[in-house]
């Protein structure tokens, strides 16, 4: 598996090689997203990189990363925030930080789509998840 590290940039992302890092970094492709990237997961399962903040925060981008191009993007209808993708379930879970919300992405469907979002409390700011325990958590909530 080829080992690849993503920085999100004004209206960029830019692919780069982590072992280039350590001198000066080797940027391997530039993907011109628009607006202004801010949080990024990938989702190795679906090999799918997603993209909020694009282009003023309210949108959900993918990136199919075979070919670096567009898959979707779409309205999360509010600001996301730091998401995160589960591998097994291929998932994408991203809060909405302007609602109280956490919005729930079916990262397998083409193009991926949002299943369903609902309230965890205000102004969530990050989620993480466990994959082998199918566990979504931020912020004092649980979802299992």
């Amino acid at each position: 598996m080829k080992r690849i590290a993503f920085v999100a940039l004004a209206g960029i992302v830019l692919a780069v090689s982590p072992a280039s890092l350590r001198a000066s970094p080797t940027v391997i492709e530039t993907i011109f997203l628009g607006g202004g990237p801010r949080y990024l997961a990938v989702d190795p399962s679906t090999n799918r990189l997603y993209v909020t903040g694009t282009p003023n925060g309210v949108r959900l981008t993918v990136i199919d990363l075979a070919t670096n191009a567009l898959i979707t993007d779409f309205d999360m209808g509010g600001n996301g925030a730091r998401l995160a993708a589960n591998p097994t379930t291929s998932r994408v879970y991203v809060p909405i930080f302007s609602h109280g919300d956490l919005l729930v992405v079916d990262g397998s469907a083409n193009p991926p789509s949002a299943l369903t979002s609902f309230a965890v409390g205000p102004t969530p700011e990050a989620v993480g998840v466990a994959s082998p325990m199918k566990r979504v958590q931020s912020q004092g909530w649980d979802l299992a």
